[in-house]
């Protein structure tokens, strides 16, 4: 049952009782006042076509004002022990059924207006046009017929309203389970998708392996030069597509397993970053400096942070300026209360303004020729803020790029380690 249907059933509860009332007036032979049932039998009647028909927003209001008046008018000529004033009860009651929740002005207009209309009877001790001689004696069965209709209307209105609550909280109750499946299920393939990323990768990365070592050695075995290039161009393809396997393994990782926090020596993990690509661009030297101003243990999950910079480091020797002779990156870390502030930079050609707004976005490469899978930055940026820290990247085009990472950390109670830092060209 929505809202138009019970307004329905309480103007036809009104109707009934005028109807009633009619009847009754009649046989006692008040025939002024059994006219003035019809009348208000008719408006009634009236009302609920209105509210058949019409789906206006004014149609709440003029109900509301209607009945209002009605029991205003009808109340200052008939005694107050007939028990009309009853009424108003559940005509405030209705206002919260003719109104949406949402409707806060209607209701504070509706409800204002039938309080006022029986306050003014109150006020003026229901003898509002003054003693008028239409009925001056109290009647028992009138008595009887509104506090009927009060009763009946009310019962209509709270039993509307419980149906209303107990059928939002079934929806509410149908939407919680129906989620719960829904997650039951993604969590089942999320653990289905994770395990044919580690067994994928394992499986592409083994077969990749072994043409690197049949490489490897045909590069031993003499061969022209154009052999020679053709197998330097084979390494190149197999060690890009490592590198993707790897990106994907990285992210799966990240976003599967919880943060394990474990004793880190900062100056050797940035070491063991830098030794990863020593050997990858013999052709052409670049420097490696770090600078590490404490030297404390930390505690932090190592596998991201050694992720993070292995990408950072891997990007800056990538795209580093080849014809610069004094091509380098740097690495420099300091604590910043209960911060690790890493700072990984470049003097490499910089980052194009259009570049980096998308840089951190999946699979965006800025340079087509790169042959980057496109993830490298936004494993950085997940893993960061996994990590429940976040990530700054400066750049000046034409000048180099610095990327700014602050990680919350705690110290380890451990004693504090020599400097170990590292600087040389690759």
């Amino acid at each position: 049952m929505n809202n138009q249907h019970l307004i329905n059933r309480l103007l036809l509860v009104a109707a009934s009782a005028a109807g009633l009332q009619a009847v009754w007036d009649f046989y006692q032979s008040s025939v002024a006042i059994a006219l003035l049932d019809l009348v208000i039998l008719l408006w009634l009647s009236g009302l609920m076509v209105l509210n058949q028909l019409s789906r206006r927003s004014f149609v709440p209001y003029c109900i509301l004002a209607s009945l209002s008046i009605i029991l205003l008018v009808t109340g200052s000529i008939i005694p107050k022990e007939n028990g009309l004033h009853l009424l108003f009860l559940p005509l405030l009651c209705s206002v919260f059924i003719c109104f949406s929740y949402k409707q806060h002005l209607g209701k504070i207009l509706g409800g204002g207006f039938i309080l006022s209309c029986y306050l003014l009877l109150e006020v003026t001790d229901f003898r509002l046009f003054g003693n008028l001689p239409l009925l001056e004696e109290p009647d028992n069965i009138s008595f009887t017929v509104n506090f009927i209709a009060s009763g009946v209307a009310l019962f209509l209105i709270f039993s509307f309203i419980t149906h209303a609550n107990y059928k939002a909280e079934k929806h509410l109750q149908e939407m919680a389970d129906e989620a719960q499946q829904r997650s039951e299920e993604l969590s089942k393939v999320n653990e289905e998708l994770d395990r044919f990323v580690y067994s994928t990768s394992h499986d592409l990365r083994a077969p990749l392996l072994s043409v690197l070592g049949l490489i490897q050695l045909m590069e031993k075995k003499p061969a022209d030069e154009t052999m020679q290039s053709y197998m330097k161009m084979m390494r190149k393809r197999i060690s890009n597509l490592e590198a993707f396997i790897n990106d994907i393994t990285a992210y799966a990782r990240n976003a599967r397993l919880p943060l394990q926090a474990e004793p880190v020596v900062l100056q050797e993990l940035i070491e063991e970053v830098f030794n990863n690509h020593r050997f990858l661009y013999e052709e052409q030297p670049i420097e490696l400096m770090k600078a590490v101003h404490f030297q404390e243990v930390l505690l932090l999950d190592r596998q991201r942070l050694n992720t993070v910079l292995n990408n950072l480091v891997a990007n800056a020797i990538k795209y580093h300026r080849l014809q610069y002779p004094e091509a380098r990156v740097t690495v420099d870390a300091s604590l910043e209360g209960d911060e690790l502030h890493l700072l990984v930079a470049d003097n490499g050609p910089g980052i194009p303004p259009n570049v980096q707004a998308r840089m951190f976005e999946m699979f965006y490469r800025g340079n087509e020729r790169s042959g980057g899978s496109g993830l490298g930055l936004y494993i950085v940026k997940e893993s960061i803020e996994k990590l429940g820290g976040r990530i700054r990247a400066e750049s000046v085009y034409g000048e180099g790029s610095s990327f700014h990472l602050w990680v919350p950390v705690k110290r380890a109670a451990q004693e504090p380690l020599q400097d170990l830092s590292l600087s040389g060209a690759i």
